[in-house]
């Protein structure tokens, strides 16, 4: 397809926010004159609200501009949006990122919503199992050519991340699933829920769960998570969205797109995250929070800390980060972290976490308080575990970590 023109539009808002045009190899933008007026940019760094065509010349993202890459999945997301347009006769090279943006249409993470749609002709309201929605991830990652399941389409075709994931609405009293990708009915939550991948560990989502609860205490910004049962699949790691206040949408931004930063390369250091953070939000305490889940990942040894995995929300006309997600044990590309500390990824000390302090003017005390704060509660790892269920020769192995591997001298 050598042209296609895309509208964009905020969920809920009449207000055109600007066309998107794709020409031979090349994608422009331009802001709606009304669009203008409402004094909101999509992405102040990189999309400013002024009038003309903007365009992306480096080409980070195939020369989609960030704001509009984080409406698109990876990962698993992006398998299952290849699967339905191979049973269309498309081959994967030749889907042009504005045919994406199409299929997202309005079932993508975030507030921005894309016409024209293509049209799935599935049917919305079904109800469903974990359990045969892991049986059905499970042969799509096996590589089964068979149809992609309506409810899979519906539930996993716009989640990001590598493992397979679905979005679902939850009834907390009934204990009901239903496809939750759109507006929910009264007494449901939005929720994304995660299944095992081949390669992870067997108890994946209650490691994750135990690193949740630690997060919390460690007064980091955490959505409600929860572990569903998905049968002889085992347990799946629940997590409430927090781009959906009930039915409403909130704009969303990944530190990925804000700063053009492929997060599938190693480019940035957790300075760059603290700095966007102050320039975005204007708020110490915005980038203190920021600093608090470098420590965290940094002493519990969560070394996938790539641009994508930091997000930040757009509401009530103001900025702020989004909650923490994706907090788990892992060892990263070649066991280094994905951002750098002070410059140092494989072995990143206490002082390594107090120079990034001191470079954003946060007191040597308070990152200090943080430091113990994290490290305190990581010596209790051992009990959220047991608690989350994590299995014994997991814990132990994790500990052996913590007590050999991250060190602070």
């Amino acid at each position: 397809m050598r042209n296609l023109n895309i509208n964009v539009f905020l969920h809920n808002n009449p207000t055109q926010v600007g066309e998107l045009m794709q020409v031979d190899h090349n994608i422009y933008f331009e802001y709606s004159s009304e669009f203008i007026e409402t004094g909101f940019s999509l992405s102040p760094f990189k999309l400013p609200l002024e009038p003309g065509v903007q365009v992306d010349k480096q080409k980070v993202f195939s020369g989609l501009h960030g704001v509009f890459n984080d409406s698109l999945p990876d990962g698993w997301g992006l398998l299952i949006m290849d699967r339905y347009f191979k049973k269309q006769g498309i081959e994967r090279h030749k889907i042009a990122p504005l045919q994406r943006l199409a299929f997202i249409n309005d079932r993508g993470l975030g507030a921005l919503t894309y016409e024209p749609s293509i049209p799935l002709n599935l049917d919305w309201s079904s109800t469903m199992s974990l359990e045969f929605l892991a049986r059905d991830c499970e042969s799509i990652l096996e590589g089964a050519e068979t149809d992609i399941l309506p409810e899979l389409i519906i539930a996993g075709g716009s989640p990001g991340g590598a493992r397979p994931k679905v979005l679902i609405g939850f009834n907390q009293t009934t204990q009901q699933i239903c496809a939750g990708t759109n507006d929910l009915p009264v007494d449901f939550q939005h929720y994304l829920v995660k299944f095992s991948e081949m390669l992870d560990i067997n108890d994946i989502a209650e490691l994750e769960f135990a690193y949740a609860k630690m997060a919390k205490d460690c007064d980091i910004n955490m959505p409600a998570t929860r572990l569903f049962n998905a049968g002889k699949y085992g347990m799946a790691f629940g997590v409430e969205r927090f781009d959906r206040i009930f039915n409403q949408r909130v704009h969303y931004h990944t530190l990925s797109g804000l700063l053009h930063a492929d997060f599938r390369e190693p480019n940035l250091d957790y300075l760059d995250f603290l700095k966007a953070t102050w320039l975005l939000t204007q708020d110490i305490e915005q980038m203190i929070q920021a600093y608090r889940r470098m420590v965290f990942n940094v002493l519990m040894h969560n070394r996938d800390d790539h641009s994508k995995n930091f997000g930040y929300l757009y509401n009530n006309n103001e900025w702020a980060l989004s909650p923490a997600y994706d907090l788990t044990y892992s060892t990263g590309m070649a066991g280094e972290h994905t951002m750098t500390i002070n410059g140092e990824g494989l072995r990143p000390t206490q002082k390594d976490l107090l120079a990034v302090a001191e470079s954003v003017n946060i007191p040597k005390n308070r990152a200090k308080e943080i430091i113990d704060q994290i490290v305190s509660v990581r010596e209790n790892w051992a009990r959220y575990a047991e608690q989350a269920n994590v299995k014994k020769n997991l814990i132990k192995q994790i500990k052996h970590v913590f007590e050999h591997t991250v060190k602070l001298t």
